[in-house]
């Protein structure tokens, strides 16, 4: 009885065996040719995408033997679960394609398979190849069509906002990509309408359809939008017909800090900026004043051209306060044709501190021998005890009086 007992045991335990064998040898079929796929498997199912763990792991396959990746690529063509998963494959296949994606060096065939996975009805494996494109940078250019249609029509905004990003990385070495980028720029979403003009700060080939976008975003009804395009179309360049028009716009803008950045940019363009020089001349009055500050200095640097904003300056200069000594620094640029200045600079000059006299004394030697009825009130400042008044006097007296200075010496 003993033996026999013995026996049924001994066959048993073959017939477990047998059993055991063939379900692995089917869950090798369908899931990985070698034994190597079944320990990656393993993996798969212990850990979670972006743990460190997992990143040390997926480190460690760097390398990714052949019989790995054929294990890998398989799983992403699964439909249903295989023998003894024990997880469903929507929780699979995004942890199969962030391992796919930590490779640096992509095959075509990889990307390829990355690309059909952009369109997966489940939002994790999508939000996993989104971010397998990220880490392929230009190796996803065959890609961009698929990023586009993530970009444009994905339900998650953070998924649109992802491939968005993505699309940003490649549009200075494709046009697709910039194209698809300037297509995402009418999103819904204030949050990746921003992120599109955040990206169009580089070297473009297509500058002219960038500076046009960027032209049409500063109409666009978030305030932040219109801020950050004003700063990308400064970095993008000014050269295409109806920039300056459109920064003179955003200067009456109903958002103060729009126009605190429209004046920003401005300013930045100089002598360039003199087709915006009437409303920087309203802007002198702007309740902001870092902006009044701005219009002042920028209309300045655009010199005569700004003529009819002189009379504005004069009655700047006669507020005495911060914004005056500006005044004066720019109606000393507009030099001669601001002569009907020169009574209020020497006003200023005589009732002002020791800043306010150098400025003024620098307006009237800009403005040559038009300021001669500042001759006596300089020639009386050369007994001043301060030494910066003697020596912005001299100066002026010296520009007044067509007398060389030691500094137009030099120049010559």
């Amino acid at each position: 009885m003993k033996i026999k007992t013995f026996y049924i045991l001994i066959a048993g335990m073959i017939l477990v065996g047998a059993v055991l064998f063939g379900v692995k040898g089917l869950q090798s079929k369908q899931l990985g040719p070698k034994i190597d796929g079944r320990h990656v498997y393993v993996w798969l199912e212990n850990l979670e995408p972006d743990s460190e763990k997992a990143v040390e792991l997926s480190q460690s396959l760097g390398f990714l033997k052949d019989d790995v990746f054929s294990y890998l690529m398989a799983c992403l063509e699964l439909e249903k679960n295989g023998v003894f998963q024990k997880i469903p494959l929507e929780q699979l296949k995004p942890r199969v394609v962030w391992l796919l994606g930590s490779i640096d060096d992509p095959s075509p065939q990889l990307v390829t398979a990355i690309g059909k996975v952009l369109s997966h009805p489940t939002e994790e494996i999508r939000r996993q190849a989104v971010n397998a494109c990220v880490s392929y940078g230009a190796r996803a250019i065959p890609l961009i069509n698929d990023l586009r249609s993530v970009a444009l029509s994905d339900q998650n905004e953070q998924l649109r906002l992802l491939a968005i990003k993505s699309i940003g990385v490649l549009a200075e070495q494709s046009s697709d990509a910039l194209n698809a980028l300037l297509k995402s720029g009418s999103d819904p979403s204030p949050q990746i309408r921003l992120a599109v003009i955040e990206m169009l700060s580089g070297n473009f080939s297509d500058v002219s359809s960038v500076q046009g976008f960027l032209v049409t975003a500063l109409k666009d009804k978030s305030p932040d939008v219109r801020k950050i395009a004003i700063k990308a179309l400064i970095a993008a360049g000014t050269d295409q017909p109806g920039v300056v028009e459109s920064l003179a716009i955003a200067l009456e803008d109903s958002d103060p800090s729009v126009r605190s950045e429209a004046a920003t940019a401005l300013e930045s363009l100089g002598v360039d900026a003199a087709g915006a020089y009437k409303q920087l001349t309203k802007a002198l009055y702007d309740e902001r004043p870092d902006v009044r500050n701005k219009a002042v200095s920028t209309i300045g640097k655009i010199g005569p051209q700004a003529f009819s904003s002189i009379p504005d300056l004069i009655r700047i200069l006669e507020q005495n306060d911060d914004n005056s000594l500006f005044a004066a620094i720019s109606l000393g640029k507009m030099g001669p044709p601001a002569k009907d200045a020169v009574p209020h600079l020497i006003r200023f000059f005589q009732n002002s501190d020791t800043s306010g006299k150098v400025i003024a004394a620098q307006a009237l030697a800009g403005m040559k021998t038009a300021s001669s009825n500042a001759v006596p009130v300089l020639t009386e400042a050369l007994k001043s005890p301060d030494s910066a008044v003697q020596f912005a006097a001299r100066f002026a007296l010296d520009q007044i009086q067509g007398i060389p200075s030691l500094e137009t010496e030099r120049n010559q």
